[in-house]
This record gives structure tokens, sequence and C-alpha cells, in this order.
């Protein structure tokens, strides 16, 4: 996406990502790498409809959610998918 915006000749200084549930943590982490600190990064996370996300322990597809996108999120912040660094 960077790589289109600039070919674009299209310079931005934030971008809002819309996104279901809680994957939008590591959405924002790896648009940060991306993009990098000069780019304001905000999310906008739509609610599941297989659970009510003020009570996600509840229920199966909750916890099998948050269990996911925070190993998901770790992985990301820890050790790096190889989506970061200069001209990604």
């Amino acid at each position: 996406m960077k790589k289109k915006l600039a070919s674009q000749e299209i310079s931005v200084d934030g971008i809002n990502l819309f996104t279901l549930g809680p994957h939008g943590c590591r959405s924002r982490i790896v648009y940060g790498k991306v993009f990098g600190p000069e780019v304001a990064i905000g999310v906008i996370s739509y609610p599941s409809k297989e659970y009510d996300a003020e009570k996600w322990w509840t229920v199966s597809a909750g916890v099998k959610s948050i269990i996911n996108e925070t190993l998901a999120w770790g992985y990301e912040w820890l050790l790096d998918s190889g989506r970061g660094g200069p001209g990604v």
C-alpha cells in the first residue's frame, strides 16, 4: 500500500483502519511498521456478531478470538513478521 501511494504521488499524514473485533491491535502494529512514525494510524473495530465484545470470555468464539489475536500480536511485536523496514 505504501508503494502504491508513493507511485501515485499521494502522501498521507494518517490512516484509519476498519477491522473486525480485536484484530485492530495487530493491524495497528503492522501499519505502523510499514508507514513509520510519521503517519498516524487509527483503528475502528466493528464488533463481532459471534459474541458480545464486553463478555467475550463467556463464549468459545470470543475466547478463541482473543487468544488467537493475543498470540498473533505477540508474534508481530516481538518477532517481526518481516513487514517492517525501509521500502516496504
